[in-house]
């Protein structure tokens, strides 16, 4: 006869403290090694401020992207990339992003994209001196840069808030 056991808990470092908020729980199964397995979900910020937020690292999930600003009323859609060499487990390990209001220097600053750490611009530079005519780009060198964080400060009218994602 099978008796009612109640659920396991979560390992002790996966356990989060009272203050934090909102988590969600990813899993992964098996993933052979050497393959990418992603999952995507939404950061929604419902005030009425800019928020920021940044994610922790993790030696086999990058959470793309890392940090961000997430404008009043919108979301942004993040990948939960996994991927490892060498075979692991993993038993429920908590990720934090931590996320706070925040009040961009100048006005313009809100209406422009959501920045994120991901996004880049391009400049296409000339291999050659003097050039009068560039018909193709195979004189010209692609670089890439990162786009910078637009100025801001922390807001005084909100708390930070921690969210978890726990991966197994």
């Amino acid at each position: 006869q099978k008796k009612d056991i109640p659920p396991t808990p979560p390992p002790e470092k996966a356990k989060s403290p009272s203050s934090i908020g909102p988590h969600f729980e990813i899993d992964y199964g098996t993933v052979p090694t050497g393959v990418v397995h992603s999952f995507s979900f939404e950061l929604i910020n419902s005030s009425t401020e800019p928020c920021r937020f940044s994610w922790e690292s993790h030696p086999n999930i990058r959470i793309i992207p890392g940090e961000g600003h997430i404008l009043p009323k919108t979301s942004k859609r993040c990948y939960a990339v996994f991927t490892s060499e060498e075979p692991v487990e993993l038993l429920l390990e908590a990720i934090t992003c931590e996320a706070y209001p925040i009040v961009y220097e100048n006005s313009y600053d809100i209406q422009t994209n959501q920045w994120d750490s991901e996004q880049k611009t391009v400049q296409w530079i000339s291999h050659l001196d003097n050039v009068t005519e560039v018909s193709t780009k195979e004189f010209l060198k692609k670089r890439e840069f990162p786009l910078p964080e637009p100025p801001h400060k922390k807001s005084n009218s909100g708390e930070e808030k921690t969210m978890v994602l726990y991966v197994k």
